[in-house]
Order: C-alpha cells, then sequence, then structure tokens
C-alpha cells in the first residue's frame, strides 16, 4: 500500500491539480494528478527525477517571465 507523505492542491483556471508525495516498496514518487471535466488524469515521476523536473519547471517559469 502507498503511503502518502506530503500532499498539496491548487486550482488552476478550471482545473484542480493533486501533487503528492508517495513511497512504496519501490521507494518515493512524486505523482501529479488533473482533475478536468470529471475525469483524472496522473503522472508519476520516480523521486529520483524530482530535481530535474524542478530545474525544467524553473527554466520555463523564467521563459514566460522574459516574454
Amino acid at each position: 500500500m502507498d503511503e502518502e507523505l506530503f500532499t498539496k492542491q491548487l486550482m488552476v483556471e478550471n482545473k484542480i491539480f493533486y501533487v503528492d508525495l508517495k513511497t512504496n516498496h519501490n521507494g518515493m514518487y512524486l505523482k501529479i494528478s488533473e482533475k478536468s471535466g470529471g475525469k483524472k488524469h496522473n503522472v508519476l515521476l520516480p523521486s529520483s527525477g524530482i530535481k530535474e523536473f524542478k530545474t525544467v519547471i524553473d527554466e520555463i517559469s523564467e521563459y514566460i517571465d522574459n516574454r
């Protein structure tokens, strides 16, 4: 059974995003879920990729700020 270590929810426009840090027998992972129009979609990212994922998000944010 997966254990929830940290969870956050945010609403952007008409979508709800859930960001959960979880752990199971394989290790920790980040689960990002989007709920829109009654459907829920998930992305799972092993904890080993979180820093690299953050770097990409930071680069995208900087790009948007500089437009």
